[in-house]
């Protein structure tokens, strides 16, 4: 378990070069913003911290960086309460979810009024090696340092150095489509296609 009160954390927390200052254009935004909905993507809840200090959120927006080191990014709306914790913390844990568990992802959403360590009541929690909640349940648990931060408009892209990996028995994560949570059953049905084979080494 990582010992947040006297650890150093390597990495620094980097202003994306351009952003600072930049205009919006309100239409483009919005268009993009319904664009981006049309994009299928799989359903995760963040966690990070430990006993009442536990915070998390639900995010779609995850991906792998690298198989060699390890690396996930998150993208973390800088409103979210877990924010400031996933810094000062400098480790999380990516929880995927199953098909079956939309209404976790509702209540870190804040869709039901819970907040902070309240939201872990209702779940079986264990964890990995970082000491961040991991789903018991969940489709994946990927468990992480904080490797590096990147600072961009609205959220900060923040780089996780996995360093344990637990893999459940399902098959059919939970996607958010459309502005709507769904199944990838959803999508075969609706013709979008899907990927059948590794992409770019993955």
């Amino acid at each position: 378990m990582t010992d947040t009160a006297s650890t150093e954390h390597a990495f620094g927390l980097r202003t994306f070069a351009g952003m600072a200052g930049d205009s919006v254009d309100a239409a483009v935004a919005e268009a993009f913003r319904n664009s981006m909905a049309g994009y299928p993507a799989v359903v995760n809840i963040i966690t990070t911290g430990t006993d009442e200090d536990r915070r998390g959120f639900t995010a779609s927006a995850v991906f792998s960086v690298s198989l060699s080191p390890p690396l996930i990014g998150v993208c973390v709306n800088k409103g979210v309460d877990a924010h400031p914790h996933l810094l000062a913390n400098g480790y999380f844990c990516v929880n995927v979810l199953h098909t079956y568990q939309e209404a976790i992802a509702n209540r870190f959403a804040a869709r039901d009024g819970s907040k902070g360590a309240l939201r872990f009541a209702q779940d079986d929690w264990d964890e990995l090696e970082t000491g961040a909640p991991a789903l018991v349940g969940s489709t994946a648990n990927v468990d992480c340092d904080l490797a590096a931060a990147l600072d961009v408009g609205t959220h900060t892209i923040m780089f996780g150095r996995v360093l344990a990996v637990r893999a459940g028995e399902g098959v059919d994560p939970l996607l958010y489509f459309q502005r709507q949570f769904a199944g990838a059953h959803v999508l075969r049905n609706s013709g979008v296609p899907l990927a059948v084979g590794p992409i770019d080494g993955w």
